[in-house]
């Protein structure tokens, strides 16, 4: 008897889990991200900031090639904008520490720059170099 009530509730409860899982799957799966409608109508701006978010990824280029297709006009240059504008600023200041190898603001600017390339190796140097011409530098 003992066991036919332990059946009973162990039924209601995955009848339970089974519907709750349904109900959260069916909610999640309407839920559109807002970035979406902009890159159905074809909104440049949106698409840019799609693929700047997606660089990473196996499918950005094969993403980029389709929408190179639909927007054309300088459109990939817009993507790696930050890209090219950060890698000029390093050859700037490599250039301003040829002439001065205790530039402090420079080496720090350069730890920055590489920071945010993600070359974690050589923003790490340019920081230490920074600190042993500045020992208060944090």
């Amino acid at each position: 008897m003992n066991k036919v009530k332990n059946l009973g509730f162990i039924k209601y409860l995955f009848v339970f889990f089974a519907f709750f899982f349904l109900i959260t799957n069916l909610l999640y799966s309407q839920a559109i991200s807002p970035l979406y409608p902009q890159f159905i109508n074809e909104n440049k701006k949106a698409t840019i900031e799609y693929l700047k978010r997606i660089k990473g990824l196996l499918d950005f280029k094969a993403q980029l090639v389709v929408l190179s297709g639909v927007y054309k006009n300088g459109f990939e240059q817009e993507i790696f904008w930050e890209e090219r504008d950060r890698n000029q600023k390093i050859k700037k200041f490599e250039q301003i520490l040829q002439k001065n190898l205790n530039a402090r603001d420079v080496l720090y600017g350069l730890y920055e720059l590489y920071l945010e390339k993600g070359d974690n190796l050589t923003a790490e140097k340019y920081l230490r170099q920074a600190k042993e011409v500045d020992p208060t530098l944090k």
